[in-house]
């Protein structure tokens, strides 16, 4: 402020929503998870993508956003940095540098479109890997009209119905009546493309759904067993 007759603020320009009940302390070492990137921002420049899974910030581990807006602010402004990201269940590092925040940053709604996402090529699994899926545990069938209808559901929805979830397996945060619309950024539109995708998984790698429960989405992040 005396350097420079104002507020200076750095910023990485993403979006984190906001986790389900009962799913904070489950993924506090899982890192943040991306929900919007603003266009023209650090994030942007760094192509990073909804979904992503941000671990570490210059080599130091992210817990959840309040720690990485912490680790944003303490950085010197057009400094070079670090991401640690998971995108598709896969572990990669992006350079990008702290920039200063645009004054109408806060009310800038202008987001990147999505790039269509390559399908994964199934793979041959051992019983041993199925079963570590946290996938594995969860139950879905087709979802209808007329159900989509009676849990009031957006009329946008596509996806899966979860009609169960087995109560050993960690996955407390989803419940019978979410829809799951997207695994790891890809698109499921019926059970067929579920079960496609979930062949396709590195089981050992934590794995992102885009959910929709009622009128609310939210993203969860499910860790193997």
């Amino acid at each position: 402020m005396l350097k420079h007759g104002r507020i200076i603020r750095g910023y990485l320009g993403i979006v984190s929503r906001a986790l389900q009940s009962g799913q904070e302390s489950s993924t506090d070492n899982e890192g943040v998870v991306i929900d919007q990137v603003m266009s023209g921002s650090p994030a942007a420049q760094a192509q990073l993508q909804p979904g992503d899974v941000i671990r570490k910030f210059n080599g130091r581990d992210v817990k959840n956003i309040g720690t990485l807006r912490n680790m944003v602010a303490q950085t010197e402004l057009n400094k070079n940095v670090e991401l640690e990201i998971v995108r598709d269940g896969k572990p990669l590092k992006v350079p990008t540098q702290i920039k200063e925040q645009p004054q109408d940053y806060q009310s800038s709604s202008v987001l990147p479109k999505r790039a269509p996402l390559q399908p994964q090529t199934p793979r041959q699994r051992s019983d041993e890997e199925a079963a570590s899926s946290p996938l594995a545990a969860i139950h879905v069938e087709e979802l209808t009209p007329e159900m989509a209808r009676q849990l009031d559901l957006p009329d946008n929805v596509q996806g899966v119905l979860v009609t169960g979830v087995d109560p050993d397996s960690g996955v407390a945060e989803l419940q019978k009546g979410d829809v799951i619309e997207e695994i790891n950024q890809q698109p499921v539109t019926s059970v067929s493309d579920y079960n496609k995708i979930a062949a396709a998984l590195e089981p050992s790698q934590p794995q992102v759904l885009s959910v929709c429960r009622h009128r609310a989405r939210s993203f969860l992040v499910l860790r193997p067993r």
